[in-house]
């Protein structure tokens, strides 16, 4: 008798035994999986946080033009204006540079650039010579009579005070509410425009943002030779003949 006891004992106490190895299996494998579903959630909010903000950065991006430097995008600006002279040259050997204007697309990139030089001569008060580069460096060149453009009888721009590039006066426009434009109008193209105009006839950028889809526009006028911006009254201090 005292022996199936014993027997009827230990076949209990083996169940206990197995019962208390499946509870830790058990309890393993449910802290593993767990701590793995935490981990890829984890994961996957910083991709998000990561794709949000670099979509939200577009000026950041690498094909922005305010993301090159001053160096890097005058150096193309100046290159092209230098072809662009040689070729004014051919059309009238007097030729001087009386206006510069660069566009640039609503998402800033560089591929999306054009910069065009208009050339006069003292002898022909009727055409200008008028020369456009796009970003892969083709260009179209033609005379324009003088009346098309912005006005007839420009004056040649000053190289002397003309200190300030596009892409500083770009920063300026930027800083003093053309990034706040661009917020609110998404679609904003930017032109500027260098030429010698009032008030005093001095060197200005003449930065505009045009919204295609609404009639709203904002233009601001900087000093090509202070970088400073020139107020509606019109009043300004420089030495910038």
């Amino acid at each position: 008798m005292e022996q199936q006891n014993n027997k009827s004992f230990l076949k209990w106490a083996m169940i206990g035994v197995l019962v208390l190895i499946f509870l830790i299996i058990g309890g393993y494998i449910y802290i593993r999986n767990r701590n793995a579903s935490t981990a890829t959630t984890s994961s996957t909010t910083d991709t998000t946080a990561t794709t949000n903000t670099t979509t939200t950065d577009t000026t950041a991006s690498a094909s922005s033009i305010l993301s090159q430097t001053d160096e890097t995008a005058s150096a193309t600006f100046n290159g092209f204006e230098t072809q662009g002279y040689a070729k004014a040259k051919i059309w009238n050997n007097a030729a001087t540079l009386c206006a510069a204007s660069v566009k640039i697309s609503s998402d800033l990139s560089t591929q999306g650039m054009t910069y065009s030089y208009v050339y006069c001569a003292a002898a022909d008060q009727t055409y200008y010579f008028n020369i456009n580069f796009n970003s892969q460096s083709q260009f179209l060149r033609a005379l324009i009579w003088q009346t098309d453009y912005i006005k007839a009888g420009l004056s040649p721009v000053s190289r002397t005070y003309l200190k300030i590039s596009f892409f500083k006066a770009l920063q300026t426009a930027e800083t003093n509410g053309g990034q706040t434009f661009r917020s609110s109008h998404p679609q904003a193209a930017i032109t500027l425009n260098l030429y010698k105009g009032d008030p005093s006839n001095y060197n200005y950028w003449f930065i505009k943002y045009e919204d295609p889809t609404t009639p709203d526009t904002l233009t601001i006028q900087i000093d090509a030779n202070l970088g400073t911006i020139i107020q509606p009254s019109g009043a300004a201090t420089n030495s910038n003949p």
